[in-house]
C-alpha cells in the first residue's frame, strides 16, 4: 500500500535497509584492509628488528623507534597511493 505522495513505506524501508547493509559492508571492508596493513607493517618491524635494524626497547642497536615509525608512515603512504 503507497501513500499518495507515491512513496511506498516497504520499498522505503527496504532501501533504507539495504543502504544499511552496504555501510556496514564497507566499514567491514576498511576495517579488514586496516588489519591486513597492521600485520603486514608488524611482520615488517619484527624482521626488522630481527636483523638489529631497529632498536627493539633498548636491546638492539639501530635506529630509534621513531625513525621507525616515520618510516612506516612513509611505506602506508605509499602504500595508499
Amino acid at each position: 500500500m503507497c501513500v499518495v505522495s507515491g512513496v511506498c513505506p516497504i520499498a522505503a524501508e527496504v532501501e533504507a535497509r539495504e543502504a544499511q547493509a552496504r555501510r556496514e559492508r564497507a566499514i567491514r571492508e576498511r576495517e579488514e584492509e586496516e588489519r591486513r596493513r597492521e600485520k603486514r607493517y608488524g611482520t615488517a618491524l619484527d624482521e626488522l628488528r630481527t636483523f638489529g635494524l631497529v632498536r627493539d626497547y633498548g636491546r638492539v642497536p639501530g635506529p630509534s623507534l621513531s625513525k621507525l615509525e616515520r618510516i612506516l608512515a612513509i611505506l602506508r603512504e605509499e602504500d595508499e597511493t
